[in-house]
């Protein structure tokens, strides 16, 4: 596929829309919005036909002019047809409450009435909405209750909408990878490592031991498991923490680490809200060049 999303909308929303591209772009979305794609001297129908088969989704956008808009229904009948193939994945967004046809009524919608719940919308918007896949987040900080951690947990739920991080000890750090290896292993699934998606794993090194912290990320990036090889890091440290003299790391890894995702600990409770926001969609970059890749 060209394109991960297709917006189907009225004219009159175009600047709306426009934010939802430009959002979308910054979390890895290759879109497609007809402003931007079709031509001078294109056919308009058909450059609408393009776009839509050589997209993933389409994301309708719901208000009272659109529902009435007979370039939107005909997007998404064209859509719909595609669909019922498997071949296209449907996704209403609401941008105003307005009655929805019988035909859209029964998909799951994304509520965008609520503008401060915006960056939380477009995540899901992304995943599970286009990928069709969830983000997981964990980390070895089961039964910890320092107040960096609390802040970070309260960060992901007020940023996020994700209302609690996956918290392990970290003397299980062993038993985590060893059941990724080996999961046929264990008579009954661990639930909590045994999900769909994509996973990202937060560290603090000066909690769960700096050298035991490298080990085990160096054990997940040498992995033949996709499970394993395909996990996002994030640190959680200090401000320059890998420049420090007493970290007891090699050169070649403090500079290799050095370039990893770090959430910077902080008093400032929305300065580390802003920092997580920048990081997250640093994140879903990624994980979206991973989904590209495999889609060629």
């Amino acid at each position: 596929m060209k394109y991960d999303i297709f917006l189907s909308y009225k004219s009159e929303d175009h600047a709306w829309v426009e934010n939802i591209k430009i959002s979308l772009q910054k979390r890895g979305v290759s879109v497609w919005l007809d402003k931007h794609e079709i031509r001078p001297g294109d056919l308009f129908a058909q450059a609408l036909e393009n776009g839509i088969q050589n997209s993933r989704a389409i994301a309708v956008i719901v208000t009272p002019q659109s529902m009435k808009s007979k370039w939107v229904q005909e997007e998404f009948s064209r859509a719909l047809s595609l669909a019922n193939k498997g071949k296209i994945n449907i996704i209403p967004c609401v941008l105003q409450q307005a009655k929805i046809p019988g035909f859209l009524s029964s998909r799951h919608y994304i509520d965008f009435t609520d503008e401060s719940l915006f960056d939380r919308n477009i995540d899901k918007l992304v995943f599970p909405g286009i990928t069709g896949k969830t983000i997981h987040v964990e980390s070895f900080t089961y039964g910890v209750r320092r107040s960096d951690w609390l802040d970070l947990q309260k960060g992901f739920y007020d940023v996020l909408g994700n209302p609690y991080i996956s918290g392990l000890s970290p003397s299980r750090m062993s038993e985590w990878t060893h059941y990724k290896k080996h999961p046929n292993n264990y008579p009954t699934p661990i639930s909590f490592l045994n999900h769909e998606g994509y996973t990202v794993v937060v560290i603090d090194m000066t909690l769960h031991g700096v050298l035991d912290s490298a080990e085990f990320i160096l054990e997940c990036r040498n992995s033949k498991e996709s499970e394993l090889n395909n996990i996002v890091f994030v640190f959680y440290h200090p401000p320059d923490f890998f420049k420090s003299s007493e970290l007891n790391l090699p050169e070649d890894l403090k500079n290799r680490f050095s370039h990893y995702y770090v959430i910077e600990k902080t008093l400032d409770i929305d300065t580390l809200k802003q920092n997580m926001r920048t990081i997250w969609n640093s994140v879903m970059q990624d994980l979206m060049r991973n989904e590209q890749k495999r889609k060629k």
